[in-house]
């Protein structure tokens, strides 16, 4: 049978390799949970931006209607918002692949743990059927032995028969 100082360090082990992957899933979704905290402030902005070009889009195109303004600062205020949208809409984009990468970090970790957990039940139910199998075994000895020796009803000396002859 393995030693003790055998079963601590395979424990030692897989403890370190349990805790280190738990701690690898965790750092990716805390790095995720950053980077949505940050886009969704940066969505912040993309809003307020897109906001102000398009209400600077709309007095251009009401001072090129008035004749007053040229068609080129018109294009020039829709270019502007143009490029706002698609900012704010690759910033949404962004958030919901962040979200999704949290959520399946979430499940590969949870995932792990469950697998881990079945792994080490199925070793421990295995090393049980084995130890209860050694220990039948260990009777079964122990009661062929009893019944193999014998014990005389009161002392005495054996002496050998063919010597006797």
């Amino acid at each position: 049978f393995p030693s003790h100082d055998m079963h601590a360090e395979i424990y030692r082990q897989r403890s370190t390799e349990y805790q280190s992957r738990l701690r690898a899933y965790d750092e990716t979704v805390q790095e995720s949970k950053a980077g949505l905290a940050r886009l969704q402030s940066e969505m912040g902005i993309l809003r307020e931006q897109l906001e102000v070009s398009a209400s600077i889009e709309s007095m251009q195109e009401n001072l090129l209607n008035l004749q007053t303004n040229s068609k080129l600062e018109f294009l020039a205020a829709k270019s502007t918002r143009l490029r706002a949208e698609r900012d704010f809409r690759e910033a949404k984009e962004r958030l919901v692949e962040l979200q999704h990468r949290i959520e399946m970090a979430l499940a590969q970790r949870e995932s792990f743990v469950q697998e881990w957990r079945r792994t080490v039940l199925e070793e421990l139910n295995r090393c049980r059927s084995e130890e209860a199998q050694v220990d039948a075994g260990l009777k079964k000895s122990e009661r062929i032995n009893s019944l193999v020796t014998i014990t005389a009803p009161e002392d005495g000396m054996v002496i050998d028969r063919k010597s006797v002859v």
